[in-house]
């Protein structure tokens, strides 16, 4: 017998936590309004699309910061970054521990992933959700089958120029940061899973 499982989020990693003060020092985040990713590194992730969107977004909300977390290519990526002169507006940490995942994802004010795969589950979305961000996903055939992804989840669909404009509208965050959830708070109801790789 054969029994599926949905995607889940393992919770007691991917938590709402506080900012930390050290890495909102180190990468200039004080006061300023932040998008975070965290998964692989790759086109088919969206991570290009991303990119592209910054500076839009930037037009909108000056002071936005925006933080590609994960492997590999990051040295792809900061180099496309420092080509499109986006050094203020995006930064690329790389690889992030799996135990610090909530850690550096509580610097974020809304998490995205502009995921381009057609087939391939989304299960970043249940580990940004379980740790209390507003999300920004492109819709894909998968979403709908999993049914921990519901309406916590902003969904738009993305092709060209015109579909970058709209990310970046629905990617703009207020200068004022939202309520976060803190550690107390109950949490989002998503599945266990020993998969929350977030791919």
């Amino acid at each position: 017998r054969v029994v599926p499982f949905p995607d889940g989020a393992d919770l007691d990693t991917f938590k709402p936590e506080p900012r930390d003060p050290s890495l909102v020092a180190r990468l200039d985040l004080d006061g300023r309004p932040t998008v975070v990713f965290l998964g692989v590194l790759t086109p088919y992730q969206g991570v290009d699309l991303l990119i592209e969107a910054a500076p839009l977004v930037a037009e909108r909300v000056p002071d936005v910061r925006f933080l590609v977390m994960g492997y590999p290519n990051e040295a792809r990526y900061r180099q496309l970054v420092e080509e499109r002169g986006l050094a203020r507006v995006v930064s690329v940490p790389g690889r992030i521990p799996y135990a610090d995942a909530s850690r550096w994802l509580a610097l974020g004010d809304v998490a995205v992933s502009p995921k381009q795969s057609l087939s391939e589950a989304n299960g970043k979305l249940l580990n940004y959700m379980a740790c209390g961000l507003a999300t920004v996903a492109t819709e894909t055939p998968s979403m709908p089958a999993n049914p921990s992804v519901g309406t916590g989840a902003s969904k738009v669909t993305v092709t060209g120029l015109e579909a970058r404009r709209r990310w970046a509208a629905r990617s703009k965050t207020p200068t004022s940061s939202p309520p976060r959830r803190t550690a107390s708070s109950t949490k989002p109801s998503c599945g266990r899973s020993a998969n929350a790789s977030g791919r």
